[in-house]
């Protein structure tokens, strides 16, 4: 799922900063080739723009995140979504006055959500890098 676009600004430096915010990532996190140096020209007569191509890969763990905020929005959870590191997994922990559905009845909908959490983190392109386990933690 790796996302690119092209971006022209008057600078290579805007316009990465540019493709950055369009692709939703930090700047020194994409990838670009520069396509055309912006050209000052003479007195602005004959100046152009700057032209990269910039790609973006997200990490597994940029995939898990979305998964979880598209899906409380779509369930009208308003929660909150913070990602901790735990010794061994990764863990996204969600906090919130409705967020006690998602636990079900004896943990079941948990499980379900981790499990599904655990799928979305695996669609990264870099199949080499392996899958991370995610945990998941409502409410503590």
């Amino acid at each position: 799922m790796i996302k690119e676009t092209v971006v022209t600004a008057k600078t290579t430096e805007e316009a990465v900063a540019l493709a950055a915010k369009e692709l939703g990532a930090e700047a020194d996190a994409i990838e670009y080739t520069v396509i055309e140096e912006a050209k000052k020209g003479l007195f602005g007569i004959g100046s152009s723009p700057a032209k990269i191509k910039a790609t973006y890969a997200p990490t597994a763990m940029d995939l898990a995140l979305d998964f979880v905020n598209t899906l409380l929005k779509n369930i009208n959870i308003e929660a909150t979504v913070t990602v901790s590191d735990d010794e061994d997994r990764k863990k996204i922990n969600i906090v919130g006055d409705t967020a006690g559905t998602l636990i079900g009845h004896h943990g079941d909908t948990l499980d379900s959500l981790q499990h599904l959490v655990n799928l979305a983190a695996c669609r990264t392109e870099n199949k080499k890098a392996g899958c991370p386990k995610i945990s998941v933690d409502v409410e503590g």
